[in-house]
C-alpha cells in the first residue's frame, strides 16, 4: 500500500518553483566500445530490448530548449555521459552546440563530457576547444591497475589508447580532468595511483566502486537478496586509499593539484554547497535523461520503478518534470538519492552511514575507514587533523585554492 504523504501549500509552491538543477544526458544510452568489468550501466540496454538508437534531432532540440528555459539559473550546464557519448558522432555535438546557442536567451551555457578516451582525435579536440567543453577522461591509474578492469569490446587492454587520447587533449589545449574508480584491484595503492595521476592531470575525481550483484546482473542497493560484487572496494579500503592520496597531496600539491573529494569536504565545512551529491544535505536536483527522453532521479537508479517520466510533452521545472509526476515520483527522487548518498559497505553489507557512525566524508574524522572510532582511526592524528587545520586556515578566505583566485598558498607538511 502506498504511504500517504501530506503536503502544505508552501511545500507545493516550493516543489513547483523553478530552481537551478543539473541533468546528465546519455545520447546513446549505455552503448559503449568498452566492456569494463565493473560497469553498472552496460546492462541498461535490457530496458530498451537491447536496442538503443541514438537520441534523434527532435528530442535533442526539445531537451536543450527545456533544460535552458526550465532552469532558473544564469548558467546552464549540460553533462554528456554514457555509455560512450562520443559514439553519437561529431555532427551530433555540432548540432547540440548550435541548438544551445539558439535557445540560450542570454544565459551562459557550459558543456562537460565524460569519455573513455578511445575515440579522441584532433577533430574531436577542435570541437571541444572551440566550444569550451570540459572533458572528463576515465582512467583508473597506472597500466596494471587500469587494464585490470577497463578493456575494450574484444577484451583487449585500453591503457595505451587512453593515454594517446589524453596526449591529444593536452597538445590541443583542451581543458580536461580525470575520473578514476577505486575498486578492489586498486585497494592499498592510493599513493601509486595518485603519483601517476598527478603527472597527467591537475584535477582528479575518485569514485568508489560499491555494487550489488544477483545472477550476474548489477542490482539496486535496496535489493535484499543481492550480494556484494567481487570487484567492489570495502569502505575501509576506500578510506585508506583516500588517506594515502591525502598524504601525497598535502605534502607537495596543495594549490597545485585538486582532488574533488578534498575540495568538496572543505566546501562543506565552510558552508559552501559541495560538488559531490553524497555530501549535500538533500539531493534530487541531478537528473538522468536517457536517449529516448526517459528521466530518472539518478544514473545509479536507472530502474523501472525509479523512472520519473519522459521528456516528450513535458518541461523541466525545479529538477522534476513540470507535469504528470505522481506523489510517488517525488518520493522516488528523495528516497533514491538518499540511498545513493548514504549506503556504504561495512562488514560485507550495506548500511546507512548516518545510523552506523560512518563519517568517511565529515571533518574532523574525514578520510577514515568504516565503523572505527575517530580516536582509533588510522592516521587521524595526521590526516584528518591536518585537513581540519587546513580548513580552519583557509575558511576565512573562502576556499581560496579553488573557488577564488589567490596568489599565496598554505602548505601543510604531512
Amino acid at each position: 500500500m502506498r504511504r500517504s504523504v501530506e503536503f502544505s501549500y508552501e511545500d507545493i509552491v516550493k516543489r513547483n518553483e523553478r530552481r537551478g538543477f543539473t541533468s546528465m544526458v546519455k545520447p546513446v544510452g549505455s552503448l559503449c566500445n568498452m566492456r569494463c568489468k565493473y560497469c553498472y550501466y552496460l546492462d541498461k540496454a535490457a530496458l530498451y530490448n537491447n536496442h538503443q538508437p541514438q537520441m534523434d534531432d527532435a528530442l535533442l532540440e526539445n531537451y536543450i530548449r527545456a533544460n535552458i528555459e526550465g532552469n532558473n539559473s544564469p548558467v546552464i550546464a549540460f553533462a554528456w555521459h554514457g555509455g560512450e557519448p562520443l559514439l553519437a558522432g561529431k555532427d551530433f555535438f555540432r548540432k547540440a552546440v548550435a541548438l544551445q546557442q539558439r535557445y540560450a536567451g542570454g544565459k551562459s551555457v557550459e558543456n562537460s563530457i565524460q569519455t573513455n578516451g578511445l575515440l579522441i582525435d584532433d577533430e574531436w579536440c577542435q570541437i571541444f576547444r572551440d566550444n569550451n567543453f570540459l572533458v572528463g577522461v576515465s582512467i583508473d591509474g597506472p597500466e596494471s591497475i587500469h587494464d585490470a578492469h577497463r578493456v575494450d569490446a574484444g577484451g583487449n587492454p585500453t591503457f595505451a589508447r587512453v593515454m594517446k587520447g589524453i596526449e591529444r587533449l593536452y597538445r590541443n589545449r583542451v581543458e580536461y580532468n580525470t575520473l578514476s574508480t577505486v575498486n578492489v584491484h586498486s585497494e592499498g595503492q592510493g599513493r601509486e595511483v595518485y603519483r601517476f595521476l598527478r603527472g597527467i592531470s591537475m584535477f582528479m575525481q575518485f569514485l568508489p566502486v560499491a555494487e550489488l550483484l544477483q545472477d550476474g546482473v548489477i542490482k539496486s542497493p535496496d535489493t535484499a537478496t543481492a550480494e556484494i560484487a567481487p570487484w567492489s572496494i570495502s569502505s575501509r579500503g576506500f578510506g585508506e586509499f583516500m588517506c594515502d592520496v591525502f598524504d601525497e597531496w598535502v605534502a607537495q600539491d596543495v594549490g597545485k593539484r585538486y582532488v574533488q573529494l578534498f575540495d568538496a569536504t572543505l566546501a562543506l565545512e565552510v558552508g559552501v554547497m559541495p560538488s559531490i551529491c553524497s555530501l549535500c544535505e538533500t539531493c534530487g536536483s541531478g537528473l538522468t535523461v536517457e536517449h529516448n527522453g526517459d528521466v530518472y532521479s539518478c544514473d545509479h537508479f536507472v530502474y523501472p520503478r525509479f523512472k520519473l517520466g519522459n521528456l516528450l510533452g513535458y518541461a523541466f521545472v525545479g529538477g522534476v518534470l513540470q507535469a504528470g509526476v505522481e506523489e510517488s515520483g517525488f518520493l522516488q527522487v528523495e528516497q533514491a538519492c538518499h540511498l545513493v548518498a548514504c549506503l556504504v559497505l561495512e562488514g560485507g553489507r550495506l548500511v546507512d552511514r548516518q545510523h552506523a557512525g560512518f563519517a568517511l566524508l565529515r571533518l574532523p574524522s574525514a578520510l577514515y575507514a568504516n565503523g572505527v572510532s575517530v580516536h582509533n582511526a588510522r592516521k587521524v592524528s595526521t590526516n584528518a587533523l591536518a585537513l581540519q587545520d587546513y580548513t580552519l586556515a583557509v575558511g576565512i578566505i573562502f576556499v581560496s585554492f579553488y573557488f577564488v583566485p589567490c596568489t599565496s598558498y598554505l602548505i601543510i607538511s604531512a
